[in-house]
């Protein structure tokens, strides 16, 4: 499963806004948004080389925002 945005404009959204009610309503905890997002580059039509190189780069910068969550929550 993928989330996305058909037209940010004329829906008046975001991606963000999108994450943000999936987990309001669906419950979906900070695991299943990050599975939801590196799903969205497996699913892309992007060269093997640079997906990988985008999922990686993800995966790098989601540990960095926990390091630092774990962080203030100390």
């Amino acid at each position: 499963m993928t989330l996305n945005t058909d037209d940010p404009t004329f829906f008046s959204t975001t991606l963000n806004d999108e994450y943000r009610l999936v987990a309001q309503v669906f419950g979906f905890d900070a695991a299943e948004l990050t599975t939801l997002a590196l799903n969205g580059v497996r699913a892309t039509f992007l060269p093997e080389d640079d997906k990988q190189a985008l999922l990686h780069e993800i995966q790098q910068e989601i540990e960095r925002l926990r390091e630092s969550l774990a962080e203030a929550g100390e």
